[in-house]
């Protein structure tokens, strides 16, 4: 299922079910989307607009930034959920023998450290949108 095009309450009412995906990381995902929306959406409230004409250009390049976090911040909500199910698989693997064992404990670290890089991914998306919201903030 691809989060990014449910209807608002539909993804609401995904969050609030009694399931651990879509969690705090596609969460977190879809309001630095959203805040990185409100920077286009001011960028695109200045650009043309008289006596702002020395800063269009910058206005321009910000709102470039924003439309392309917000697109990838919504393919990072649905690989955050992606991963998520990833790690559950592993843990859900059978440790009956000891080759199963060392099969699902390499299986669980992989899938781990594939998890940990979305959050990663986030926090530097996060830190260019701030980046170019205090720019507009400047202009």
């Amino acid at each position: 299922m691809d989060f990014c095009t449910l209807p608002v309450k539909d993804f609401l009412k995904k969050v609030a079910e009694k399931s651990a995906t879509p969690g705090g990381g596609a969460v977190g995902a879809v309001v630095a989307a959203l805040a990185a929306s409100l920077g286009s959406m001011v960028a695109n409230l200045t650009i043309g607009k008289k006596g702002y004409e020395d800063v269009e250009g910058h206005m321009e390049s910000a709102l470039e930034v924003f439309e392309s976090e917000s697109n990838y911040l919504c393919d990072l909500m649905n690989r955050d959920i992606q991963a998520f199910d990833q790690v559950m698989s592993a843990y859900k693997m059978s440790k009956a023998t000891d080759d199963e064992k060392n099969s699902r404990e390499m299986k669980v670290q992989q899938a781990l450290k594939t998890a940990i890089e979305v959050p990663f991914d986030l926090a530097r998306r996060c830190k260019n949108i701030i980046f170019n919201v205090e720019r507009l903030a400047k202009w």
